[in-house]
């Protein structure tokens, strides 16, 4: 029969073999008779936390023909082209993995059976993101338990058989070779087969949990080509999650960002987050001791995502201007070393960053999402249509506006990302702290201990300006 059923707010039309009298899923619901699935349980499981399904994959279909669709769809078999997952999956890491099956899991309402209660906190947690909060053994002593006392309905058992089809459908031969003999009585569940796979490609043991940590807290962003912000800030970000998830993200975590950072050879980066540092420190001071509710609840709060989107927002904004000099395109060639600053115009980053840092201004603060200024991503109120965090805004030119000179009769003076610039036309460029008027021309690069030029060399500059020695510190591990 024709008729409509609804998800994720919209309403599907569609022919659904309907049986009165049909029973409602514990862990779901009924929209005129259909039945449905998914989303995370209360506490007491009883009921789940949504009031409609999330989409109509979620919908339990009746019929032969209508049922084997959904079958196929939610256990992913006959797919031709499915991503397979192994052990030794070089670009397809357990993180992915795991993101790949949730969303799966999520989107045919098989979510429900992959949560767990936290023994330390009582609180619903899914096995995707929190695997190492479990035991295999706990987890298939949950599943038995619940499937004998009624904690799990009919529905509940039927996507623990078929979340279970999707996962191993989805490895390589090696992986399900080594899966399979561990699984008692020969009877399969998803829960208890995510945690098997994690088992046999990580160990969430302290000893492996130290390494991640130790590797986290080395990170380099020189290790990245071109020093790539980006790169290293999801490399930084993968560390991170893993080690929260687990509860053993270290607490001075954001000094660790802002130190990395902080040894990039881009001059204007590399001052900015300097600048941070006395920032992040008053913000670790007045949070220490204080619980997770409390500091969510600060104005100033301040976390390692914060910082992540900020450095990679400005890198974005030196790359599309053409003034990020490790990524190894054309650049300026003429007048001044690219990469150099006088330290007047040194100076100027300085004070405002600090300012900025002290006053709490986010006036300098671009929003990774939508490109404005002023708010976090976090805050951002104008998300991306795709919800990837991908600006659809063309990307700016690559030409330095530094370079153009202005036309004749035009100001030698303008602003730009709020900073006074003049033209120079002995540097060929627009400078911070001087004009045409004012060079100085016996100003010349200072040499670094090894004889170079550029970039390391006015770090000696810089370094007089902040008292001497900070950022010869700062640029030898760069």
């Amino acid at each position: 029969m024709e008729t409509e059923a609804t998800a994720g707010g919209e309403v599907f039309k569609g022919t659904f073999a309907v049986m009165s009298g049909t029973v409602a899923p514990k862990h779901g619901g009924l929209v005129d008779s259909h039945a449905w699935t998914g989303g995370e349980p209360s506490p007491d499981w009883s009921k789940v936390l949504i009031d409609e399904p999330m989409t109509p994959y979620c919908y339990h279909a009746q019929g032969f023909e209508k049922g084997l669709k959904i079958y196929t769809s939610r256990t992913g078999q006959g797919e031709k082209s499915a991503k397979l997952f192994g052990r030794s999956s070089k670009d397809y890491s357990l993180l992915a993995f795991a993101t790949d099956a949730q969303e799966h899991m999520e989107t045919h309402g098989m979510d429900t059976v992959f949560y767990m209660k936290d023994p330390s906190t009582s609180e619903m947690k899914n096995l995707f993101d929190f695997h190492s909060r479990f035991t295999i053994s706990q987890t298939e002593a949950w599943i038995d338990l619940a499937s004998k006392d009624g904690t799990f309905d009919k529905y509940d058992k039927k996507n623990l058989k078929d979340s279970c089809t999707w996962l191993m459908n989805h490895l390589d031969s090696d992986l399900t070779a080594s899966i399979r003999p561990f699984v008692r009585g020969g009877t399969l569940t998803g829960p208890t087969v995510w945690m098997r796979i994690v088992g046999e490609v990580q160990s969430d043991s302290i000893r492996r949990l130290k390494k991640v940590q130790e590797k986290l807290e080395t990170l380099k962003l020189a290790s990245f080509k071109g020093e790539n912000v980006r790169e290293f800030a999801q490399s930084f970000l993968d560390l991170c999650i893993e080690l929260e998830n687990a509860k053993r993200l270290p607490e001075d975590v954001l000094l660790t960002v802002v130190e990395a950072l902080s040894k990039c050879t881009v001059e204007e980066f590399r001052i900015d987050f300097m600048s941070k540092r006395s920032a992040v420190e008053r913000f670790m001071r007045e949070t220490a001791g204080k619980d997770s509710a409390t500091i969510a609840r600060m104005s100033d709060r301040l976390t390692y995502r914060d910082l992540l989107d900020e450095a990679k927002s400005k890198y974005t904004s030196l790359l599309d201007s053409g003034l990020w000099g490790p990524a190894g395109g054309s650049g300026d060639k003429s007048g001044a070393p690219a990469g150099f600053l006088t330290k007047a115009e040194v100076n100027v980053l300085i004070q405002k960053a600090v300012s900025s840092a002290k006053s709490g201004d986010k006036s300098g603060i671009t929003c990774y999402n939508c490109k404005e200024v002023g708010h976090y991503s976090r805050d951002c109120k104008n998300k991306p249509a795709d919800g990837n965090g991908n600006s659809s805004k063309p990307k700016k030119s690559k030409a330095s506006w530094r370079t153009v000179a202005p036309k004749s009769g035009e100001s030698e003076t303008k602003t730009e990302n709020k900073l006074e610039w003049h033209w120079c036309a002995h540097c060929k460029e627009w400078r911070v702290g001087h004009g045409t008027a004012t060079h100085d021309h016996n100003f010349k690069p200072k040499e670094a201990s090894n004889g170079k030029k550029g970039p390391q060399a006015n770090l000696a500059a810089t370094g007089e300006l902040l008292g001497g020695g900070t950022l010869s510190m700062s640029a030898g591990a760069g």
